[in-house]
């Protein structure tokens, strides 16, 4: 695995570039200053990467999301909580939230699927940020 430190608002962030191809093209999307000042900003915000991985998550799904910030930050439990939470949500939360409904082929179920899901999200990441605090856990 190959890597590239990145500074970004004064932190240095170490990303990685490996073999295995989603991971290779995660890799290199984090080296885009785009993403780099994206992952900055959010990282700044309440839950820092907590909330970083459950936001990016909502894009990418949360297997990329965590392979695309695994460079930002060398708090896995955090990352692993932003992530895990960010399969709530949007369907591409998780991919298996994309097969399930897919299988289930029932009309109106996306629709069911959100009013259950984007509401979970937020309990389930204020109930992360509540945790995090209490814990003491670094973000």
């Amino acid at each position: 695995m190959s890597e590239v430190t990145v500074d970004v608002a004064g932190r240095s962030y170490r990303l990685g570039c490996g073999a295995d191809e989603e991971e290779h093209l995660t890799g290199l999307a984090a080296m885009l200053d785009p993403v780099v000042s994206l992952v900055g900003h959010l990282a700044g915000w309440p839950g820092g990467m907590m909330t970083t991985g459950a936001l990016l998550s909502q894009v990418i799904s949360n297997v990329p999301a965590a392979i695309l910030l695994e460079g930002f930050t060398d708090d896995w439990r955090t990352l692993a909580w932003g992530v895990s939470v960010g399969g709530f949500g949007l369907a591409i939360g998780s991919m298996a939230n994309i097969i399930a409904l897919r299988l289930a082929r029932e009309k109106g179920l996306w629709r069911d699927f959100h009013c259950w899901s984007l509401p979970m999200l937020f309990v389930s990441w204020s109930a992360a940020l509540l945790l995090l605090n209490f814990f003491k856990v670094t973000t």
